[in-house]
């Protein structure tokens, strides 16, 4: 039986925006990773928890500072250190193969050597998916590498939040510990007391 050979890196160009560097997808590969995001959105979609307000149609920061606002209780922020960087590519092969088994071989070429790169279109929904199981089991809300953790005992949950998330290798970044602050932009009817 023919074991199909493990795909090559395609070489993205790597080009700098407002301070950070994303890979560009080559012309030729567009088609490619537009039908790739297609079947990833299609396999992920149903499964992302309702915190969940980046990199979906219907959601965005607004949506999730809404969200955020109608909740009650201790609120604790905070960021994920180099998010896409620090994905574990073997974890998340085996999310997507958990969905999929198939659509590996076609992602994987678009992926650096670490983590995911921050070119292809599909990689936001991968990132989603990599944060799936916390999203479900903590109840936050998340705009892409953004957390608001809302709760009667916010420091408790965000310890504990921050052992899952060291797990599976991420690191929090800049703990903000301002209740009327989420993504840099204040809540309304929020009070400090």
């Amino acid at each position: 039986m023919h074991k199909p050979s493990h795909p090559r890196p395609y070489r993205l160009r790597p080009r700098h925006v407002k301070h950070r560097q994303i890979h560009v997808v080559p012309r030729a590969l567009e088609q490619r990773a537009r039908l790739i995001q297609q079947h990833v959105d299609k396999l992920v979609l149903p499964h992302l928890a309702d915190g969940v307000h980046g990199y979906r149609k219907r959601h965005s920061i607004y949506t999730a500072i809404r969200h955020v606002e109608e909740l009650e209780g201790e609120r604790i922020a905070f960021d994920i250190k180099s998010y896409f960087a620090s994905i574990d590519k073997k974890r998340l092969r085996g999310l997507v193969n958990r969905l999929d088994p198939t659509i590996w071989w076609e992602i994987d070429p678009f992926l650096g050597a670490n983590g995911l790169r921050t070119g292809p279109c599909f990689s936001p929904m991968l990132s989603n998916l990599y944060l799936n199981d916390l999203d479900h089991r903590f109840g936050w809300v998340r705009y892409c590498d953004n957390i608001m953790i809302v709760s009667p005992d916010a420091e408790k949950v965000f310890t504990k939040a921050q052992r899952h998330l060291g797990d599976i290798g991420l690191t929090c970044h800049k703990v903000e510990m301002n209740p009327l602050l989420f993504l840099r932009r204040p809540l309304k009817g929020v009070s400090c007391s």
